[in-house]
């Protein structure tokens, strides 16, 4: 039964530009060709854009090697967020091509070692996705918990309405996974309210879904 909700989650939850693959091609080629004129922490932000887009290119070479690239060279110029990023994409890369859990667990860990040095928290997000994944997969039901509710707090405070929607997914899957299922009428039905509130059509019809899901 979990491998069936893993896959649905993976589903459900990947977040996906939604560009074919000659498109990504365009955006790579586009910042190859500002690369070279960039400097200090600009050239660490595209570094590490190459790797996303590498992933989302299905090229693991490539995608491992920007997102090394992007970790050295933050680490020289001692660019905290550059070097959490970094880690975030390693994280990426060892759950999406290897399905390696552990690695992506560890990988996740470290990213967000290096967030608690920074202000930035931009992309600590990512970070917590890849760990809920690692630890569903790995059945550390508390652990993806704790991290869906501290996803879903940063989610709150910056008004990322997509994130709040997917960490109250990660809980909703969670509580129902482990027969808890007076929690999962709570969690989905906040879901609910959030999109009603925001008038997100596909968010109320998913949410409706999961509530019916309920009762089967």
């Amino acid at each position: 039964m979990k491998k069936y909700i893993l896959i649905g989650i993976f589903l459900l939850a990947a977040k996906s530009d939604g560009l074919s693959q000659n498109d990504e091609r365009l955006k790579i080629d586009s910042i190859k060709r500002i690369l070279p004129s960039l400097k200090d922490t600009a050239k660490i932000d595209c570094l590490n854009k190459l790797g996303y887009l590498y992933i989302a290119a299905e090229q693991k070479d490539s995608a491992e090697h920007y997102a090394d690239l992007a970790n050295q060279e933050a680490k020289t110029e001692n660019y905290i967020h550059g070097i959490a990023i970094s880690f975030a994409i390693k994280a990426h890369i060892a759950r999406h091509f290897d399905g390696d859990y552990i690695k992506s667990e560890k990988q996740a860990k470290e990213s967000l070692k290096w967030y608690e040095r920074t202000e930035n928290k931009s992309g600590i997000d990512t970070a917590y996705n890849y760990l809920m994944y690692s630890f569903f997969a790995q059945s550390k039901f508390d652990e993806v918990i704790d991290y869906g509710e501290k996803s879903y707090a940063v989610a709150r405070q910056n008004g990322d309405l997509v994130q709040m929607l997917s960490s109250l997914s990660w809980l909703l899957n969670v509580y129902k996974q482990t027969g808890n299922y007076e929690q999962s009428f709570l969690i989905v039905q906040k879901r609910a309210e959030l999109a009603y509130r925001t008038n997100n059509k596909i968010a109320i019809s998913t949410s409706l879904y999961r509530i019916g899901e309920l009762y089967l």
